[in-house]
């Protein structure tokens, strides 16, 4: 089950420009970074303007980003159990040329936990032909070293999970645990990982991004994974402006 965000994924700060016209909009992060350092100045509680005369005026020649973002499920318009989803999966944007890979807020869009399960039954489909058509194996054959060590982290993951009230039942409500499973997870949480060597060099999804040769080719693969989620998610909600013709540099 895919973890729920527990504060809002679109805080919809809004940056100006020194003339007044909006930029962009960003976090609260963001925003106090830029205050912090007396680049900026508060305008009211969710608007700031740079003191700076930047290079241009951010994005603001692109309509998305002039927008402020719901907090729902872009699928099915709920608000609760929201959760970023990457509609390029991360696996391969993480592989991508940095100058692609910076560009991603466009394809970073809110589901919540169900309509993300029942999307990534077709996502996992399309990755395994990816792999499938290029001849790789997209399991590989771990050690008995590494087994263990993934157990080991699988259990410390699933109690920090269950310490933060984030571990989930089938009904999307805070799940209790067994006396004697969340023992037997503390006990090998605990465990010391095991030194790994010679560990594998490769991954499954590189062999996929090798594949794309030029700017045509992120393009492309981009394009395709956009269309797939539209025809297989079948979004009601998305921001305006969201299209699979988004620009892949802006």
């Amino acid at each position: 089950m895919s973890k729920v965000s527990k504060s809002p994924i679109y805080e919809s700060f809004a940056m100006l420009h020194p003339s007044g016209d909006l930029m962009c909009y960003t976090n609260k992060k963001r925003a106090n970074w830029y205050i912090k350092l007396s680049l900026a100045k508060w305008i009211n509680d969710n608007t700031f303007q740079l003191r700076f005369e930047p290079k241009g005026k951010g994005k603001s020649h692109l309509p998305f980003y002039t927008q402020k973002m719901q907090n729902i499920c872009v699928v099915c318009g709920v608000k609760e159990q929201i959760n970023k989803h990457h509609v390029v999966p991360y696996v391969f944007r993480s592989r991508f040329p940095e100058k692609y890979k910076s560009n991603t807020h466009h394809d970073i869009v809110t589901t919540c936990t169900s309509c993300h399960e029942q999307y990534e039954l077709h996502a996992n489909l399309l990755k395994e032909k990816l792999v499938k058509d290029l001849g790789i194996r997209m399991q590989q054959d771990k050690s008995k070293e590494e087994k263990f060590n993934n157990k080991v982290l699988s259990a410390r993951y699933t109690l920090s999970r269950y310490l933060n009230h984030e571990l989930l039942d089938k009904d999307g409500n805070v799940s209790t645990l067994p006396e004697d499973r969340l023992k037997q997870l503390q006990e090998l949480a605990q465990k010391p990982l095991y030194e790994i060597k010679d560990k594998h060099q490769s991954h499954w999804a590189d062999g996929v991004i090798e594949g794309l040769k030029t700017e045509n080719d992120f393009v492309k693969f981009v394009q395709m994974w956009r269309q797939h989620f539209l025809d297989y998610a079948k979004p009601q909600f998305l921001p305006l402006y969201w299209s699979v013709k988004h620009p892949l540099c802006e």
